[in-house]
């Protein structure tokens, strides 16, 4: 009886498990090539810039862009000072450059120093401000690149991205830039997060991939364009390539009174260092492509990233071959289209089942530990998700041990299963011929994990006892994949409770339904294993 249940609930558990050991190890650790007197220095340079609110126009601002010209000076550099009126404000950028010993062109790097009036801005943007202090001096200490490097603090980000104009427009070392890396933040916990790129970006994909624990994902660009933001980078934009980091961990602070040095970790700045020194000196060690290939990119946990080649047709193959392998599978054949239809129904409610006691669960959570108190923390979201994760499992066990009490209720799971993944794979299909999102394959993981839950789906029907151990292979892969997603939306809704708690309970619905696979009994619950399994309406009554 014991290994009857292992075997029944073995997968199921181990798939939940693995998605949680995948969203932590997206958190940033070790040293990552980055010295401790690297970090300690950061930090010492934050507290300095974030001492306050200082908004481009004010006395503070001023004594930040005083004191990072002589952080810059102090390393022996020749700052470029760019001083000029916009109305009645008056702006100031801050560059240097350092020459390369072969150079056809620069690759400019640059973060704001300006702050929003109501918060003194230690993530937004001083993180920033810090790491190119640390690449500055990592520059200095070094021998030169092949290609020039540019370090750029604007003024005038918060106001209109000010200081990246009057850089794009007016300043002669414009001419010679060939990439830009920007450096952003939405809050002050977790790893740097790579979420854009222009196109025509193999060789920064190839940069990134590179660095120490990358983190990011083309897909990113489809939520950033959806979000009522922009940033210096898209001054840039259609000029020369470019991309685009964030610390995006405890966002809760973003543009509030206390995002303030406290709340930025030393492991984020630790990771933004060095992936920002990784990728500059990747750039800056080679040549200038004028027609780079554009690429999209992902990150798996544990395995590494992924590149491919934008919008190439045969991916919707995917997509298809998912949608022909639930129609084909031996609990599909057979069922009529009220059968169908009852399992889209019965796939929704049971997302609805998991998403609203999961979304109870997580609001609560954040709203008695920060609500009352202060801003949502990193380490609080991921205890919310690992609480909603908890949730999901229990009442996905709970489901296969009632479906498993009668052949009725495990034809009802198996049409709950079955439209799930119609549905999904539909919406796969859709994607692909309407090209959403900034590329057209730039969902091309998501797809493929929906075709592994259809692999699922037919190992299911066709594999018992030990054998079922075989249905979490293709769900392996489903996990990784949804991994990225749930540790880093939840963050970026971190600035309302409410927020974050409906993004991670969306995601568990969705995994849980992904997983639902491995909840279908052999040949749905058939007693006599055959090929297609009894209608629901033919079955026999529930005890």
């Amino acid at each position: 009886m014991w290994l009857a249940r292992l075997c029944r609930y073995g997968p199921l558990v181990l798939a939940f498990l693995l998605l949680a050991l995948a969203v932590r190890s997206l958190a940033p650790s070790g040293t990552l090539g980055v010295a401790d007197e690297a970090v300690a220095n950061a930090r010492r340079h934050l507290e300095v810039i974030a001492r306050e609110p200082h908004p481009s126009g004010s006395q503070a601002n001023a004594s930040v862009r005083t004191y990072l010209r002589g952080q810059l000076a102090a390393l022996d550099l020749d700052v470029d000072v760019d001083t000029w009126s916009r109305g009645a404000l008056e702006l100031t950028n801050l560059a240097v450059r350092f020459p390369g010993t072969d150079a056809t062109g620069a690759l400019l790097v640059l973060a704001h120093y300006d702050s929003v009036s109501r918060g003194p801005g230690a993530a937004d943007d001083g993180s920033g401000c810090v790491a190119i202090l640390e690449l500055a001096r990592a520059l200095s200490d070094a021998p030169p690149l092949r290609q020039d490097v540019i370090l750029l603090l604007t003024d005038g980000e918060e106001q209109g991205l000010y200081g990246a104009f009057r850089f794009r427009d007016a300043h002669p070392w414009m001419q010679d830039v060939r990439a830009v890396i920007n450096l952003e933040a939405m809050g002050g916990a977790g790893p740097l997060v790579c979420f854009q790129m222009s196109r025509d970006n193999a060789d920064l994909v190839g940069a990134w991939a590179d660095a120490p624990q990358p983190v990011g994902s083309s897909f990113a660009e489809v939520v950033y364009s959806l979000m009522p933001n922009d940033s210096d980078l898209s001054v840039f934009l259609g000029e020369v390539p470019g991309m685009n980091f964030a610390l995006v961990g405890g966002c809760s602070v973003y543009h509030q009174p206390y995002d303030v040095p406290g709340k930025v970790e030393d492991r984020a700045l630790r990771h933004e260092i060095a992936t920002l020194t990784s990728c500059v000196r990747t750039l800056a060690s080679g040549e200038w492509r004028e027609d780079a290939p554009s690429r999209n990119w992902f990150v798996w946990p544990f395995l590494g990233t992924l590149e491919w080649s934008e919008s190439p047709p045969e991916w919707g193959v995917l997509s298809i071959l998912g949608l022909l392998l639930v129609l084909d599978a031996p609990g599909a054949r057979g069922r009529r289209v009220l059968a169908i239809l009852r399992g889209i129904l019965t796939a929704a409610l049971t997302a609805v089942a998991v998403a609203l006691p999961a979304f109870a669960i997580g609001f609560g959570f954040l709203f008695t530990r920060s609500g009352l108190k202060g801003p949502t923390s990193y380490g609080e979201v991921h205890a919310m998700l690992a609480l909603q994760g908890a949730w999901a499992l229990a009442l996905a066990v709970g489901v296969g041990a009632w479906s498993g009490r009668s052949p009725r209720r495990a034809g009802l799971v198996l049409e709950a299963s079955l439209g799930a993944l119609l549905v999904a794979s539909l919406a796969g299909v859709y994607y692909h011929v309407q090209g959403l999102g900034l590329r057209g394959s730039d969902g091309l993981p998501l797809r493929a994990a929906v075709t592994a839950a259809a692999v699922a789906f037919v190992l299911a029907q066709r594999t018992k006892g030990s054998l079922r151990w075989l249905v979490l292979v293709p769900l392996v892969y489903v996990a990784l994949t949804f991994a990225p997603f749930v540790s880093i939306l939840p963050q970026i809704g971190s600035q309302l409770e409410w927020l974050a708690a409906a993004m991670g309970a969306a995601l568990f619905a969705c995994f849980t339904l992904l997983v639902s696979p491995l909840l279908v009994e052999h040949a749905a619950g058939d007693p006599a294993g055959g090929d297609a399994p009894r209608p629901v309406e033919d079955a026999a009554p529930a005890d």
